[in-house]
């Protein structure tokens, strides 16, 4: 795993994002919440009004992918220390 592992993967998560959001728009429909926040509340009411939760939720990805990679970060560190 590499860090640019983690933003190829990033890239690929916008791109199926965009492709849900032009079939919400085709369908009618709110699939991955991209269109608008559930009615019942959920953490993505802590992120922001839309259209904001969902660059909220990049950065949240950004975060959480990085948290990940640390100790594949930490492994790689040690080897190159051996």
């Amino acid at each position: 795993m590499t860090q640019r592992s983690l933003w190829a993967t990033f890239l690929i998560i916008n791109v199926y994002g965009a492709g849900i959001f032009i079939f919400n728009r085709w369908i009618g429909s709110n699939y991955l919440y991209i269109m608008h926040k559930p009615k019942i509340s959920s953490l993505l009411n802590y992120l922001g009004p839309w259209p904001w939760y969902l660059l909220s939720l990049e950065g949240l990805i950004i975060v959480i992918f990085y948290i990940l990679y640390t100790p594949f970060w930490i492994s790689k560190r040690k080897k190159f220390k051996a």
